[in-house]
């Protein structure tokens, strides 16, 4: 099978304040710390993968088995240990495609981790994604040399704005490539 992922323009994050990153995903499971996506730096550089500097990632399924290896966001300017995470209570279903939406609102110093429409988690956030060295944006790669996303993103969105509870709930209603767009 061939392994594919999508290398974003680099700067594109750490541009942004609020933000929010929308996906449709149909997951095939696997091992834990695929990358949904990845935005930020590792110690070999862009292009690569190695240990993770900076970074702001989306997993469908973490490798902490205490909790059951939820869908998770992490969020760091200084490695490992200083990470800002928000976890869903179960790892990303299989079943058909889902609806992720994390919302980085920098003014009400918030993660919030949705799916399907419903807010799954969140946490507070004193980070900034302007502190993000983002070389290396990958969706379905990670900056660690975790293994590549199972499954298909059949739509992305990245929005300069914090969406709200009642935002989500419309466009997870109206799913994938709606008729207005």
């Amino acid at each position: 099978s061939s392994v594919a992922y999508v290398n974003l323009p680099n700067g594109i994050i750490s541009a942004l304040g609020d933000a929010s990153f929308e996906i449709w995903l149909a997951w095939t499971g696997g091992g834990s710390w695929q990358r949904i996506f990845d935005f930020g730096s590792n110690d070999l550089g862009e292009g690569n993968q190695g240990i993770g500097q900076t970074y702001l990632y989306l997993t469908p399924r973490d490798g902490d088995g205490s909790t059951g290896n939820p869908l998770r966001a992490s969020f760091t300017v200084s490695g490992l240990g200083a990470e800002t995470t928000v976890k869903a209570s179960a790892p990303l279903p299989t079943t058909s495609t889902q609806h992720i939406v994390l919302v980085v609102d920098d003014t009400k110093n918030q993660l919030r981790l949705y799916l399907n429409g419903a807010l799954s988690a969140l946490t507070g956030f004193n980070g900034s994604l302007s502190g993000l060295d983002d070389v290396n944006n990958w969706l379905g790669r990670s900056n660690y040399k975790d293994a590549h996303l199972g499954g298909s993103i059949e739509e992305f969105r990245v929005y300069g704005a914090a969406l709200s509870d009642a935002q989500v709930e419309a466009s997870a209603a109206f799913g994938p490539n709606p008729d207005f767009l």
